[in-house]
């Protein structure tokens, strides 16, 4: 997939000459885009952020009530880069899901086992579709031996119509890297009569005008820019907890254990409904932006639909990574590992480095991706840095900056 870089971008998005500018030199950190009002200072600072990452690139995009008001890349990010954005995937995922919940096309606390075949057995019969989406019904993972082909060929969904929950379902919180999307995907379409790939394609992309897919199109293969991959560490916490056995077996996790397997086709073409979005991030601030308003005529979720979704169902320890977590249906909200502007946000972090969300009491949505993947599983070093900026310049006097 695509590693070009293109400079200069205008204000309105297109690529432009670089006629009468001076080359830069190899040592200056090159930006390029645009930051306006109070969010000026994020220009250097943004270029500052991703020098610091040592290789890669990145692009950051916010809007502000329904209009964009920075939208730079870095590095080497071209203007037109796309970008694998992991888990980011289920913010998108989860907004498909409301928009269907609200036509009444899906009901969140309907049993899947009602619609589903395979999961109408005595284990599996309550599990409803809310507590898929709050990482609590138990089939938060595939013990049997699973591989990246296994994923890209689709057998997932087999698969979890054969697990057992790992614990009964509704008792425990344990996150569902990759089970998410399946069964998210499995629901739509057994009682909703549409996949999630359509539903993100047709009402969500299309009408805003995105570059986001969830299946991307072949033609834009060239622009997806390569997943960079770095030597995994885990934290102190995270190493005791496996010496201690706490650990739970995860044969689907333990495909990221190689993360060239992410650079395939397979994976941007296919319909991952956990994982695989491709987008840039001008797309995922606009997307974001238009779950709380509306952004040129179109607005995703209602006001009450928002509410219900970002209200809190779960705060505290995730059994299956050992952290402390805050999840309403679907989206994330603040928690350390990921604070976003406040206590008003929501969004999702993903593996990659790459992060989405919006914040109601500022009016901001944010996005931003980047091709380095962070040693660490979850937002990253660069995107903490950006947020806190972020934070800092949306409470700022215009006038004084």
């Amino acid at each position: 997939m695509g590693r070009g870089r293109r400079r200069a971008r205008g204000d309105g998005g297109g690529v432009i000459p670089m006629v009468g500018r001076t080359p830069l030199p190899d040592w200056v950190a090159p930006v390029d885009g645009y930051a306006r009002g109070r969010f000026a200072p994020l220009r250097d600072v943004f270029s500052r952020v991703i020098a610091s990452q040592g290789a890669g690139g990145g692009a950051l995009c916010i809007y502000e009530g329904g209009r964009p008001v920075v939208d730079l890349v870095a590095g080497d990010y071209g203007t037109d880069s796309l970008q694998l954005v992991f888990s980011v995937t289920k913010a998108i995922t989860t907004t498909a899901v409301g928009m269907l919940v609200a036509e009444g096309r899906l009901d969140l606390d309907e049993p899947l086992a009602e619609f589903w075949a395979e999961l109408d057995r005595p284990t599996t019969r309550r599990i409803t579709l809310r507590s898929v989406m709050t990482h609590a019904s138990g089939l938060s993972s595939i013990t049997t031996p699973f591989t990246a082909d296994d994923l890209w060929a689709g057998r997932d969904v087999d698969e979890i119509g054969r697990q057992e929950p790992l614990w009964e379902p509704g008792t425990k919180h344990g996150y569902h890297a990759l089970t998410f999307g399946a069964l998210v995907d499995g629901a739509m379409r057994r009682r909703a009569g549409v996949s999630l790939q359509e539903v993100t394609a047709a009402r969500i992309a299309e009408p805003l005008g995105l570059q986001a897919w969830i299946g991307a199109p072949r033609e834009v293969l060239g622009r997806v820019r390569p997943v960079i991959a770095r030597t995994p560490l885990v934290t102190e916490t995270e190493f005791r907890r496996m010496e201690r056995g706490e650990v739970p077996a995860d044969n689907l996790l333990g495909i990221f254990s190689d993360l060239e397997v992410w650079n395939r086709e397979e994976v941007a073409l296919g319909s991952y409904g956990s994982v695989g979005a491709i987008a840039d991030a001008r797309s995922l601030a606009r997307l974001m932006a238009a779950t709380m308003g509306e952004v040129d005529g179109v607005r995703l979720l209602e006001e009450g639909m928002r509410a219900g979704l970002t209200a809190t169902h779960y705060r505290g320890m995730d059994h299956r990574l050992g952290i402390p977590i805050h999840f309403g249906v679907g989206y994330q909200l603040p928690f350390p590992q990921f604070p976003m502007l406040g206590a008003t946000s929501y969004g999702h972090e993903a593996a990659g480095g790459s992060v989405a969300f919006a914040d109601p009491e500022s009016g901001l949505a944010v996005g931003f991706t980047t091709d380095l993947f962070p040693p660490m599983h979850g937002s990253s070093t660069q995107s903490h840095a950006l947020m806190a900026v972020i934070r800092h310049l949306a409470s700022t006097d215009v006038s004084a900056v």
